[in-house]
């Protein structure tokens, strides 16, 4: 197993009918999670041209998106970059351009505030909208429409899977680079849980 798309394959094949995720009351099965990972996959390559290694931010508090959102960007081979929620315009501002973000999904709870941020940049034209409707951005059920299987990026264990920002109590916020196997060693030990059935639970 080399890279967190191959642990994510491999929990849907071993497990569909199972219970991964119970959000706002209503659960969601392997097979239903992972249908949603392979559509948002396909569409970032369709929709924006995302190439491996393209940094996909994730602005979203908890919620069903940004696991599907978080999977789908890194089985199309991109690097996955969660932005804190609570950051200021000027702070996102940074991390966005410092990490080189390429295409930006955001929830509408945070949607002023990354609108603010991204203002004026080329960034602002590649703008995902996860419940919200306005111009210029694309929804992301544009996204998660039906996709044939979207065969996973084959990164390596070295690879960077996704970059978390410091909160720069010091000075600048600092990208950490998180490979494959840092996912990968974090992942395994509660792999238990899905094969004894429990479910994970976001509120």
């Amino acid at each position: 197993m080399r890279n967190l798309s191959d642990l994510w394959t491999q929990a849907v094949s071993e497990f569909p009918e199972r219970t991964a995720v119970v959000y706002q009351d209503r659960s969601y099965t392997y097979a239903e999670l992972g249908a949603l990972v392979n559509a948002f996959a396909a569409g970032l390559r369709a929709r924006f041209g995302v190439q491996p290694g393209d940094r996909v931010a994730l602005v979203m508090p908890n919620c069903l998106h940004s696991i599907v959102c978080y999977l789908g960007a890194i089985r199309a081979g991109a690097v996955a970059l969660p932005v804190n929620v609570r950051l200021k315009a000027e702070e996102m501002r940074f991390i966005l351009g410092d990490a080189g973000a390429t295409v930006v999904v955001v929830h509408q709870t945070v949607w002023p505030t990354v609108r603010e941020a991204i203002g004026g940049t080329e960034l602002a034209k590649r703008v995902v909208g996860v419940e919200f409707d306005e111009s210029g951005v694309v929804p992301v059920a544009e996204l998660l429409v039906p996709a044939e299987r979207t065969e996973p990026f084959p990164a390596q264990p070295d690879e960077v899977a996704a970059i978390i920002y410091t909160s720069g109590t010091t000075g600048l916020p600092k990208g950490a680079l998180i490979t494959h196997a840092n996912v990968l060693s974090m992942c395994s030990p509660p792999s238990a849980d899905a094969a004894s059935g429990r479910a994970t639970s976001i509120r």
